[in-house]
């Protein structure tokens, strides 16, 4: 172990009442859970802040599936016109004209690097950057 590396520091109460709204807010937090952010809150303005903000989201959730609104936004559109472009690209496949493809000089394709498929995959990280 390297002496210089610092020991793992607890969580400072702050971080840990802002961890915990999203659960207070969804109804999943312990009572003592509960109390810890309010108790902080109460003294905290940014957490007061990130409190009032989820509840407003989930109130606006409920509120929303409780009388069937609509979302504001509907994907429908955006993937009609993600669909047109696939059978648009399927339907007129480019054009290969003597060893280019239509518009695109043969030295552009020639200067094209070639993807080597790996056998080993690099290993993802196991921690991830601090947390505010």
């Amino acid at each position: 172990m390297d002496p210089n590396a610092s020991a793992p520091t607890e969580p400072t109460p702050h971080r840990q009442a802002w961890d915990l709204i999203p659960w207070l807010v969804g109804g999943s937090a312990t009572e003592a859970e509960a109390r810890l952010v309010q108790q902080h809150a109460a003294g905290c303005a940014d957490c007061r802040e990130e409190l009032a903000f989820h509840q407003a989201v989930h109130s606006s959730m409920q509120t929303g599936m409780q009388t069937g609104m609509a979302v504001p936004h509907s994907p429908e559109p955006a993937l009609a016109a993600l669909w047109a472009r696939i059978n648009q690209a399927q339907a007129s496949p480019p054009e290969v004209v003597a060893g280019t493809l239509a518009g695109t000089p043969a030295t552009s394709l020639a200067a094209t690097p070639s993807i080597t498929p790996t056998t080993s995959l690099p290993t993802p990280f196991t921690s991830g950057p601090a947390a505010p």
